[in-house]
């Protein structure tokens, strides 16, 4: 059995940035904030456990959401899991430590390794207690034009991209619709939106995810 490489040299200002969104939420609740990952992150981080390369991969990518990172803390989400992922100390030394483990592995490949890594380097699949349920969504906005996938969750969205679109870490944008009934933020795959994949002149029809048919709902309009 192999054993995977973890690390523990994160900053402790890391640490302590997740012990302050953990007592946040203990206090106030999670409420619609954080996926069962980030909650998950959280308290790896503040009890100072051994983590993975592809958790380092993933809190480096978190810096999309560093727009979000000022906010106060429980004026929306972004203050608050910006912290659970570790802060702007546990971003920064991601991203750093990301490119030394990859430039220490590659050093020690020999050429031909490095071709192989190359040709068969594929995205790394989710382990099966990290795949969040999908529940794919729709809205007609304005009337004859349709927008699809939407989610309710950005872990989902995320998910969406790496499975589609191959990447190792997913990305989201958000969305808001004047004639949304609910008034709700839905996520959409990708850092950035792609009118001539996700903007339609009709409704979906029969489609396929991950092997399995999706059933979309309508979200409600007015």
């Amino acid at each position: 059995m192999v054993k995977l490489e973890s690390y523990t040299d994160y900053p402790k200002q890391a640490s302590e940035n997740a012990k302050i969104a953990l007592r946040y939420a203990e206090e106030n609740g999670w409420g619609s904030c954080g996926t069962a990952v980030g909650k998950q992150r959280a308290n790896q981080l503040a009890k100072g456990e051994p983590i993975s390369r592809d958790t380092i991969a993933r809190m480096a990518a978190f810096e999309r959401h560093r727009q979000n990172s000022k906010k106060k803390l429980g004026d929306g989400c972004g203050r608050l899991m910006w912290l659970a992922w570790g802060g702007d100390a546990g971003v920064k030394w991601a991203q750093r430590k990301l490119k030394q483990i990859d430039r220490e592995k590659n050093l020690k490949m020999t050429a031909y390794e490095r071709v192989l890594t190359k040709l068969y380097s594929y995205p790394k699949k989710r382990k099966l207690q990290e795949i969040p349920k999908m529940n794919f969504l729709f809205i007609e906005s304005p009337k004859g034009v349709f927008h699809y996938p939407l989610f309710r969750t950005e872990d989902e969205a995320e998910y969406y991209d790496e499975v589609v679109n191959g990447v190792e870490v997913g990305a989201s944008h958000i969305h808001t619709y004047e004639n949304d009934a609910t008034g709700t933020e839905w996520f959409m795959p990708e850092e950035n939106h792609d009118k001539d994949k996700y903007t339609h002149t009709s409704a979906p029809s029969e489609e396929k995810f991950d092997n399995s048919i999706i059933e979309y709902k309508e979200i409600n309009t007015i």
